[in-house]
């Protein structure tokens, strides 16, 4: 606290919510002031005060620590300054220390996993001191069972790559030269900016939630061969909660990014083993300019059929 005081109420980890008039989260529930005019009074009243209740008054110059998990209530209590009523002024900022790892990491990988993966990923790579912090790793069983190579005709056979071991010109040679499939495994890192942690599904509803985009319903398993597209205009956010829902047949398809969504350009890059693309080189307008990339967003069972594209050119895709 810089100048003034601050009430503090705090519970620990292990009270009922429901004993303490407590909603959810900050943002949960009615204005703050009817707790502190309803609940904090009859908890005060109550002599017995079972609850681990704990109210202090922080004073100027003052430092608190709050442990993870605590219910807290703050209420600011200026003081008078020059014969007026004052202001109070604190700085405060969350923490992640390391003895808070095992109560932290199993909520935020449910709240924001792709955020988790990456924050144990370098503190892993960066330090190995703090690993035995680490909540115990479950070995990822789809990555052991992916074979390296798929099907037995050399013409044809699809090769998984680690992007370490391969190079650019060998990808060329190998690969985009003769016309052969490949998937490139570890470009994680590369493709898409730090900030949008890998373009992660909360990062995308947090920052693009509103955009509203086509999104087709009917192209599930059960949808009829020649049967016309059915489609509504709904928000991301909601496209994201259908597909998390298993919506059978829900399926944002092909959107552009350079018309529709253009901001996320900004944190999406173009593969270094396909940098050499003429559409993306060339400086003049063309039919393409604003094709490509695009966005894709399927429930389980959404589905293509069996095409080649239209004009026969290569394509990449990345699964976020």
């Amino acid at each position: 606290v810089l100048c003034g005081r601050k009430r503090w109420v705090l519970f620990p980890p292990s009270t009922p919510p429901e004993l303490i008039g407590a909603l959810g989260d900050y943002r949960s529930g009615g204005p703050p002031l009817y707790w502190w005019l309803d609940t904090y009074r009859k908890l005060r009243e109550d002599p017995a005060n079972p609850l681990g209740m704990v109210d202090v008054v922080q004073n100027p110059h003052d430092t608190i620590f709050i442990p993870s998990g605590w219910w807290h209530a703050v209420l600011n209590l200026p003081g008078e300054l020059d014969g007026k009523p004052g202001v109070t002024v604190c700085c405060t900022r969350n923490s992640f220390l390391p003895e808070s790892l095992p109560r932290v990491l199993p909520l935020m990988r449910v709240n924001y996993p792709a955020f988790a993966d990456l924050f144990v990923g370098e503190l892993r790579s960066r330090r190995p001191d703090l690993v035995r912090f680490l909540p115990a790793e479950q070995e990822s069983k789809a990555a052991a069972d992916v074979p390296d190579q798929i099907g037995c005709d050399p013409t044809w056979m699809l090769h998984r790559r680690a992007c370490t071991g391969l190079s650019l010109a060998e990808c060329r040679r190998r690969y985009i030269s003769p016309g052969h499939p490949l998937i490139i495994t570890g470009l994680q890192g590369s493709w898409a900016s730090k900030e949008s942690m890998g373009c992660a599904p909360e990062w995308l509803k947090e920052h693009f939630g509103e955009k509203r985009l086509a999104a087709y319903t009917n192209f599930g398993p059960n949808r009829a061969a020649k049967a016309a597209d059915s489609s509504d205009l709904v928000r991301l956010a909601e496209a994201m909660d259908r597909v998390q829902q298993a919506e059978e047949g829900f399926y944002v398809y092909d959107v552009s990014l350079p018309l529709q969504m253009p901001a996320l350009l900004e944190h999406v890059f173009l593969p270094r083993y396909f940098a050499h693309d003429y559409l993306q080189q060339t400086m003049r307008k063309h039919c393409f300019s604003k094709s490509w990339p695009t966005f894709f967003l399927g429930a389980q069972g959404s589905h293509s059929t069996l095409h080649v594209d239209q004009w026969r050119g290569d394509f990449w895709g990345v699964v976020l």
